[in-house]
């Protein structure tokens, strides 16, 4: 009967790990591919969108050197020297000088040229060069010559884009290095006295964005093909696009992003392999399946060495529980016996865990209760601590313990052991003074303690003289700063007498020596030095030109006069928090809002800490240097009140709005508004949005047929005439005069 009751206990144990096996094996087989699935159709979907905001900003990128060179021909001193005739060398200088400063910072421009009108020379970011020797020899092309760009110079565009070619560069020592660019014309209002050719070097800005867009990418504009991939013909696309900016399509084996710029009529087309993507994946799920199959024969090994061990416990718990219980082996079900047995025993542990967990709630109630009996009788014996029964007046006292600088290194000992050792200290001391004693330690360099002083001894403030006087001994580790309240009347109250003591301790000079305040004298009336305004005027000036070394020389000035042993900690902190605020000041009206980048609530919460003179002076020299550092770092990035209208405009353009509302959206008043956007952009801000307004309006022209009175109304100019007037002032044309040009 053993061996058959053993036999079956191993062989019920094999059959349990085999089923379990190849219930995971089967759950694996048929859950897998539909995890790869998954994971495949996530990561076309990462793919599109990463494609998508790759070609976004390739968009964006043309855009920005669109609207450089647009600004250019806007410019009131470009356009009046060509009204003049712009063939003299100084002029040629000054257009020289404009085109460069405008382009210089566009690092994807890799070169320029202003061609004039009956001038034999050319204008470019080399200088200024003759026109045949620059296009023919310098910057040399087949198709691009200067025939060409002589031909160009007379037809009728406002702008204009070529395919992409390579360009071999001689200029100036480039020993004949190939360049593929976009050649990109600009005319002013279809003027043909001179004409604006950016080469665009549209690689470098893809590798900057991502350094496969590239592959496979086409870019087309009003039907040319500037850059050609294998993405297709541009029309299977612009139907699938049915009036939508992007789109993703999926045809065989290759899925397409295609993206219509909504600034320059450009079509951005990308292709990428679905087999690319899916062929990782599938070699992994082959190769899963190896390791799947080599841990199956495996576990069938494993599976035979684990029942054999796995059921010798068993068998030893069966055969005890037989012996002891004298069970009929007829009637034996071997596992249902041992379960019965064992579920047995679990219960009777659990009933012991349980009563061994009642008995331990029993300790810590009985622990509890001696503790607050401890305390209880502590307090019974404060109310008598001499023994007598005599009526004591109770006072608080607050002790804080300024240390002074490098003291744990000179005893050799943590802050947390001096403290413990002082509490000793302070105990000893004041034991011999009061009768009654009960001290507490908050933090590490604060004691609070509630005395009990009888009514035939000393005052409070002649024991208070004689305390004082024992801890000046320690001066030349630490001093004390001590608070006394007035008599505690109700204990029921003694709250509101730790907060008046609390209000009690701003009353502290800075001076660095023990010092005695009591609640219920007046302390002593102390002047206070106030912010100097031409100082202040000095300081925000200093800040806003991003001279850190004079404006911290500067607050070091303030501090020494602001900041003396006489000042008290309340005036410290007022004297201290205005300074930081002449700096909030600025910083709030330079970047509209405080950054996020300065710790404004660390530093207030560090200056509430602040006990001496010194401190006070770190604080805030430390976080002064902070906000000039944060001045600097972005003194070259665009100003934010610019950013601010330039996004106000582009959002609601479209609608009419008055300077009062942009000015309440930036939180401004109107009239620092307009000056400060003319005096940081050269520009007058009703210009501004006038320009912005009239570049929308010639997009829509370009783009659809719409009536010239609607464009107006998208545009928000509702009155036509209005509408006439400021296009004609920022174009040189009427509206209907440029939509012929676009029809001829």
């Amino acid at each position: 009967m053993h061996k058959i009751l053993t036999k079956s206990i191993k062989s019920k144990l094999s059959f349990s790990f085999i089923i379990v096996t190849c219930t995971v094996f089967l759950v694996y087989a048929v859950t897998y591919p539909l995890i790869l699935n998954m994971f495949a159709k996530e990561l076309e979907a990462h793919v599109s969108d990463r494609m998508q905001s790759a070609l976004l900003r390739l968009d964006d990128s043309l855009s920005n050197i669109q609207k450089q060179i647009f600004s250019l021909n806007n410019n009131l001193e470009f356009k009046t020297i060509f009204t003049q005739d712009g063939s003299g060398e100084y002029q040629k200088v000054v257009l020289w000088s404009k085109v460069t400063q405008t382009l210089r910072d566009l690092n994807y421009v890799k070169a320029y040229s202003l061609i004039i009108k009956g001038n034999n020379e050319v204008i470019t970011g080399e200088g200024i060069l003759a026109f045949d020797k620059y296009f023919n020899q310098f910057w040399n092309n087949p198709d691009y010559n200067s025939d060409f760009w002589k031909k160009e110079l007379y037809q009728p565009f406002y702008i204009r884009y070529y395919p992409q070619a390579v360009f071999t560069s001689r200029v100036f020592g480039d020993n004949g290095r190939s360049q593929a660019v976009i050649p990109i014309a600009f005319k002013n209002s279809f003027n043909t006295k001179y004409m604006i050719i950016a080469f665009v070097d549209i690689q470098a800005i893809c590798r900057n964005i991502s350094p496969d867009i590239l592959e496979n990418l086409s870019v087309y504009h009003e039907g040319e093909a500037l850059i050609t991939g294998e993405s297709g013909q541009l029309a299977d696309y612009e139907e699938y696009l049915n009036g939508r900016e992007i789109a993703v399509k999926t045809q065989g084996d290759s899925f397409f992003v295609i993206c219509r710029s909504s600034f320059n009529n450009f079509y951005y087309v990308k292709s990428t392999s679905i087999k690319e993507v899916r062929s990782g994946l599938n070699q992994a799920y082959l190769f899963s399946l190896c390791i799947v199959f080599a841990a199956l024969l495996i576990s069938a090994c494993v599976i035979a060495v684990i029942t054999k061990r796995l059921a010798q416990p068993f068998i030893s718990i069966e055969e005890m529980l037989k012996v002891k219980h004298l069970t009929n082996d007829k009637n034996i079900n071997e596992l249902t016996f041992i379960q019965d047995n064992l579920r047995h025993l679990f219960d009777s542990h659990e009933q012991i865990a349980r009563e061994l967990e009642e008995k331990n709630v029993m300790l810590q109630n009985f622990q509890y209760q001696s503790k607050l009996k401890n305390i209880y009788v502590n307090i019974q014996h404060e109310e008598d601590g001499s023994g007598n029964d005599r009526e004591l007046s109770f006072y608080l006292l607050s002790l804080e313990v300024i240390y002074r600088s490098g003291v744990s290194e000179l005893i050799h000992k943590t802050y947390s052991e001096i403290s413990y050792i002082l509490k000793e200290h302070l105990e000893m001391i004041l034991k011999h003074h009061f009768p009654s004693l009960l001290l507490f330690q908050l933090e590490e360099n604060s004691f609070f303690a509630k005395v009990g002083l009888g009514g035939m001894e000393n005052s409070i403030a002649d024991i208070m003289d004689k305390i004082k006087k024992q801890l000046e001994i320690e001066e030349e580790y630490c001093y004390f700063l001590v608070a006394v309240s007035s008599p505690i009347k109700d204990e029921a109250l003694i709250a509101e007498d730790y907060y008046d003591i609390l209000e009690l301790q701003q009353q502290f000079c800075l001076m660095e020596s023990s010092q005695v305040l009591y609640q219920d004298q007046n302390p002593a009336k102390r002047a206070y030095t106030g912010l100097n305004i031409q100082q202040s005027e000095d300081l925000k000036k200093l800040v806003i030109s991003s001279d850190r070394a004079g404006a911290i020389n500067l607050i070091s000035n303030m501090l020494d006069i602001g900041i003396t042993p006489k000042t008290t900690r309340f005036y410290a902190n007022l004297f201290c928090g205005n300074i930081m605020n002449i700096l909030f000041q600025v910083i709030s009206e330079k970047y509209i809002s405080l950054p996020a980048e300065l710790p404004v609530q660390s530093f207030y919460h560090r200056l509430s800490k602040c006990s001496g003179e010194k401190d006070f002076r770190e604080a805030v020299l430390a976080f002064a240097g902070d906000v000039l550092d944060y001045v600097w770092k972005n003194s070259g990035a665009e100003d934010p009140l610019i950013l601010g209208v330039k996004s106000y405009v582009a959002e609601n353009y479209d609608t009419e709005f008055t300077m009062e509302m942009m000015a309440e959206r930036l939180k401004i008043s109107k009239s620092y508004l307009s000056t400060c956007f003319k005096s940081k952009t050269g520009i007058n801000l009703i210009d501004y949005i006038q320009q912005y307004r009239v570049q929308k309006a010639i997009e829509l022209m370009k783009r659809s047929n719409i009536r010239l009175s609607d464009i107006g109304n998208q545009v928000g100019i509702t009155n036509p005439n209005s509408f006439i007037r400021t296009f004609k002032k920022h174009t040189g044309i009427t509206p209907s005069e440029y939509r012929k040009n676009l029809n001829i």
